[in-house]
């Protein structure tokens, strides 16, 4: 008697880590484990399509865990941070040649 076992690769979601700003979106794949695949959030901001993978940061800061399950139940996960939009003040300003002036940044990932 002849028993054929097929292996599959690991599932993987990509990317593994992410930085997206507020109102975005950004494309998660999977490979490996055996399709077809179910995106979630797990835990934190934004939502994602269950299908498709693209994930919608929404309009507030913060964290997300994305996972992906396969058919066989497997999962694999991944980390997102929401960021504000990078923004810097004043954001215009009449200048002197030769002076300076200080600006300042907020949002983005600093350090800036």
């Amino acid at each position: 008697k002849v028993i054929n076992i097929e292996t599959k690769e690991a599932l993987v979601i990509t990317p593994q880590n992410a930085y997206l700003e507020v109102n975005k979106t950004r494309n998660y794949t999977a490979s490996g484990g055996l399709a077809p695949y179910t995106f979630s959030v797990l835990s934190g901001r934004g939502s994602i399509n269950s299908n498709t993978g693209v994930y919608s940061s929404g309009p507030v800061s913060g964290e997300a865990v994305i996972r992906v399950t396969d058919d066989l139940g497997n999962t694999s996960e991944a980390n997102m941070q929401v960021l504000d939009v990078l923004t810097l003040s004043p954001a215009s300003s009449a200048m002197v040649i030769n002076t300076s002036k200080q600006l300042t940044a907020a949002g983005g990932l600093a350090p800036y």
